[in-house]
């Protein structure tokens, strides 16, 4: 059920290995996105007359939080490879390989994901 792309990458020069992960679960990502879109419609239901509007734009938000927040935490856990410098002796790095990785439970990024979803309307509930 839940899923994730590995990449590994390692150092020509001192031989350390360095890896990525981005999560992909499919079925966890939908759930979350329709439980924020109806925070985010009752929200949202106050200020916008039409109901479906309300929950089109809420749907939007949402899956548009999900999408930032995973580029996020992706360009977090990465960014150190963008230039292809090892950061410990600025050699180059290779990328030693990567591939879909299965887990029976969620990785610690997609709990993150799942978190900034789900709190950001949380959060602006609670405040108005």
């Amino acid at each position: 059920m839940f899923s994730g792309v590995a990449k590994a990458y390692q150092c020509t020069k001192c031989d350390t290995a360095y890896s990525t992960f981005t999560p992909t679960s499919i079925i966890p990502f939908l759930i979350v996105t329709l439980l924020a879109s109806v925070v985010w419609a009752t929200l949202l239901a106050e200020s916008i007359p039409s109901k479906v509007y309300s929950v089109l734009l809420a749907f939007f938000i949402s899956a548009g939080s999900l999408i930032l927040s995973i580029w996020i935490i992706d360009y977090l856990s990465s960014f150190r490879f963008m230039d292809n410098q090892c950061p410990k002796c600025d050699a180059p790095l290779k990328v030693a390989g990567s591939g879909f990785v299965n887990f029976s439970s969620p990785s610690k990024e997609e709990l993150l994901v799942y978190a900034i979803v789900l709190g950001t309307p949380l959060v602006a509930y609670l405040i108005t």
